[in-house]
C-alpha cells in the first residue's frame, strides 16, 4: 500500500519512484474553455442619484482651490523677482565694464591728441593710380620732403624706396607714410562711438528690467495679503 501510495505499482518495486499511474478510464483531458464572465448588475444603491453635496464643505474645497491657485502664483511672482534682480545685477555689471572701457578710451585719446611721430603703415596691394597720381609725381613729392618733416595719410605721400619701386613696378605694394596717431584718433573715436552707442542701449534695458521687477514686487505685495511687509511698505513709499 505504501509503494502504491507513492507512485509505484504493486510488484514494481525496482522502478522509479516518480512512475506516474494512468488516468483512469473515462478521464477527458481536454481543456475546458474559458466561459465569458457576465457582468454583475449595478445594485440600485449604485444607480440611486447622489444628493447635493453640503453647502460647506462646497465652500472648503473652493476656498482649498482658491488657496492653492493664490500659492502657485505667489512661487511664481517671487521667481520673477529673483530672475529680475539677477537681471539688474548683469546689466549693471555690463554697464560698469563699458563705461571703463569709455574712460581708458578717453583717456588713450588725450594721450595722443598732440602725437606727431611718424611710422610706416602698410598698406593694401593696389597700385600708385588708385590714390589719385602717378608713381613719378608722388616719388618727386617724396624725395623733396625731409626725413624730419611729418606725413599725414591724407596726402598720401610715399617713402623714397616705395617711389622708386612703384615707378619700376607700378603693381608692386605700397607702403605709405603716415601719422600714427591719426590712425589712433580714428579708430579710437569709432570704438568710443561704439560703446556710448552701447550705453545708451543698456540704459534703456535697465529701465525696463526696472519697471518689470517693480510690478513683479507689487505682485508679491498683493498676493501676500495685508499682513506682507511689502504691503506695510507701500503704505509709506509708492512703488508703483
Amino acid at each position: 500500500q505504501f509503494l502504491y501510495f507513492i507512485g509505484v505499482p504493486p510488484g514494481d518495486s525496482d522502478m522509479d519512484a516518480t512512475y506516474i499511474p494512468p488516468p483512469p478510464e473515462g478521464w477527458d483531458d481536454t481543456p475546458e474553455e474559458p466561459q465569458p464572465q457576465r457582468r454583475a448588475a449595478p445594485s440600485p444603491a449604485a444607480t440611486k442619484v447622489r444628493a447635493p453635496a453640503d453647502p460647506a464643505t462646497a465652500a472648503a474645497a473652493a476656498t482649498r482651490d482658491a488657496e492653492l491657485q493664490r500659492a502657485q502664483e505667489l512661487e511664481a511672482a517671487v521667481e520673477a523677482v529673483d530672475e529680475g534682480q539677477r537681471l539688474l545685477v548683469d546689466l549693471d555689471r555690463r554697464t560698469n565694464a563699458t563705461r571703463e572701457g569709455m574712460r581708458a578710451i578717453q583717456k588713450k585719446l588725450r594721450s595722443t591728441a598732440d602725437r606727431k611721430t611718424s611710422v610706416p603703415v602698410p598698406r593694401r596691394k593696389l597700385p600708385a593710380a588708385y590714390y589719385g597720381r602717378s608713381s613719378a609725381a608722388a616719388g618727386a613729392r617724396a624725395t623733396a620732403q625731409t626725413t624730419t618733416a611729418p606725413l599725414t595719410a591724407r596726402d598720401g605721400w610715399m617713402c623714397a624706396e616705395a617711389a622708386a619701386e612703384s615707378a619700376a613696378n607700378p603693381m608692386a605694394p605700397q607702403w605709405l607714410f603716415t601719422s600714427a596717431g591719426v590712425f589712433l584718433r580714428t579708430r579710437m573715436a569709432a570704438a568710443e562711438s561704439k560703446l556710448s552707442l552701447e550705453l545708451r542701449e543698456l540704459s534703456e534695458a535697465t529701465e525696463e528690467a526696472r519697471e518689470e521687477l517693480k510690478a513683479a514686487v507689487c505682485d508679491v505685495a498683493r498676493l501676500e495679503g495685508a499682513d506682507s511687509a511689502l504691503s506695510r511698505l507701500q503704505q509709506g513709499f509708492d512703488l508703483k
